[in-house]
């Protein structure tokens, strides 16, 4: 959502900074915004999944890696706004179509990205892996994997087959930031509206997980998956204390980050980076504070 993305860079004390968020504004996107604050939509996570992603990439490109995967894209401006590598290839992937409006705003604004940036248009409930194939990724080399307000929309088979694309796709080292509700969102009684309303648009929240894991094939990745209020109290590795005005709405939201095992090298429970304490910060990732809590919290 470009529109709180943007609300936030206007702040003095802002958590996350995205200067071109407002590219992608709009006054009906402005107001859905307000409407969707009013029913105490989870909307904050914009901003704490935006940080989180910042620093799991900045933390992968400082090892080396230079393949980026955004998986459902949309508004997002990473290859603009980060400082990245010239010769980091990011691929953007979307619906057909869906990344045009995004494409037109930068250019009529003059502004390149910061790396190599490739659109791939594909729909990810169907084959994609040829796609972004003929685009040029690489499966041999780490890839950083991004899927932003991806899971949310999709039942538990068709995001368990995306994470197993993902796996076949991933070298050992790559990374994977996601987000997706915890199994009682759907039973909080102050989301009843939200959901409702969601529904009605043919949007419905129908993804969900006890803990992130879940989707993923069993001993490939080593994950460490944090709820907001994890970050709020400072107990997530990779972020600053998310303050709470961001923190509130969305509770029963999980940030996950994983680590794509070398399984011909290790047996299944040896534990990587996933596992150790946060190192200093990179240039893409300036005001990450490293916590001890590295493992999902109890609920």
């Amino acid at each position: 959502m470009a529109v709180m993305r943007a609300d936030e860079h206007r702040r003095p004390d802002a958590y996350l900074r995205d200067p071109h968020a407002h590219l992608l504004t709009g006054e009906p996107a402005i107001s859905q915004v307000a409407l969707m604050r009013r029913m105490n939509a989870p909307i904050g996570v914009v901003l704490g999944r935006g940080r989180f992603g910042d620093a799991v990439l900045g933390r992968a490109v400082a090892a080396g890696v230079r393949q980026v995967v955004e998986l459902g894209a949309g508004s997002g401006t990473r290859a603009w706004r980060l400082p990245l590598p010239r010769d980091v290839v990011w691929y953007e992937v979307d619906l057909p179509g869906q990344l045009a409006a995004k494409n037109a705003a930068f250019e009529r604004a003059g502004i390149a990205p910061s790396c190599v940036r490739r659109c791939v248009d594909a729909d990810l409930r169907q084959s994609w892996a040829g796609a972004i194939a003929d685009a040029g990724h690489d499966p041999s080399t780490p890839t950083v994997w991004i899927a932003e307000g991806l899971f949310y929309y999709l039942e538990r088979a068709p995001a368990r087959e995306i994470m197993r694309t993902v796996t076949a796709l991933s070298a050992p080292g790559s990374r994977l930031v996601f987000d997706i509700p915890h199994t009682d969102f759907r039973r909080d009684p102050e989301k009843a509206q939200f959901l409702a309303y969601m529904a009605d648009r043919g949007s419905p929240f129908v993804g969900a997980a006890d803990h992130p894991g879940e989707l993923l094939p069993e001993g490939e990745w080593d994950t460490d998956a944090y709820l907001s209020p994890d970050l709020a109290t400072g107990q997530c590795r990779w972020v600053p204390r998310l303050p709470t005005r961001i923190a509130r709405d969305h509770r029963l939201i999980w940030y996950a980050h994983a680590v794509r095992r070398d399984t011909a090298a290790r047996p299944p429970h040896a534990t990587t980076e996933a596992a150790t304490p946060h190192p200093p910060a990179t240039s893409a990732d300036p005001d990450a504070t490293p916590t001890a809590t590295t493992t999902a919290p109890e609920r």
